[in-house]
């Protein structure tokens, strides 16, 4: 997701600027500074470890950092503290596809739109999505190490087996060229 995505999702951000570390955060969020975010989500959540709009920031923290993994379990801890919160079940729909699951992307933003409905671009993003894991039935998967494969059908098991293969060797000598 983009820095730009990042701020149209925070101009949708809960109504009402919080006060203490949890504007501060907000703030950081603005400006797209993921650590400053991430300090003071740290800090308002230590004040008030149940603060739905603290955690959902937090995500965005997190994901503006790269780890979308946290952001993804601190926007359902928000969901199960206030299952109404609509702004946090639309970013884990879009956090959730980010990493592939599209699955908790659909059942999010249908969460979302059932409690905020009206939305027409979530509701072209959610028929989009169910067209895509329509597409994705129909496959199979070969999951690697870094890479997921789908094909079609076991014929296609052994070209899948040898790009599989490929695309491993190949993030190995660009890392190895990178040193990372």
């Amino acid at each position: 997701m983009t820095l730009l995505l990042c701020l149209l999702l925070v101009a949708h951000a809960p109504q009402g600027m919080p006060e203490g570390p949890a504007r501060s955060g907000w703030e950081a969020i603005e400006r797209g500074d993921g650590e400053k975010a991430a300090a003071s989500f740290r800090q308002a959540l230590a004040d008030n470890p149940r603060d739905a709009g603290s955690l959902a920031g937090s995500a965005m923290a997190s994901h503006l950092l790269g780890r979308d993994d946290q952001a993804i379990t601190a926007l359902k801890k928000a969901i199960d503290i206030q299952p109404d919160f609509a702004y946090a079940a639309y970013l884990l729909g879009q956090f959730a596809y980010a990493q592939g699951d599209l699955d908790l992307a659909i059942k999010s933003y249908e969460r979302a739109l059932k409690i905020q409905p009206g939305n027409r671009g979530a509701y072209k993003q959610l028929e989009d999505w169910k067209k895509e894991a329509e597409l994705h039935a129909g496959f199979t998967s070969r999951p690697g190490v870094r890479f997921n494969i789908l094909f079609e059908g076991p014929a296609q098991q052994p070209i899948a087996t040898r790009v599989s293969n490929a695309l491993e060797a190949a993030y190995a000598r660009v890392g190895q060229s990178l040193g990372v």
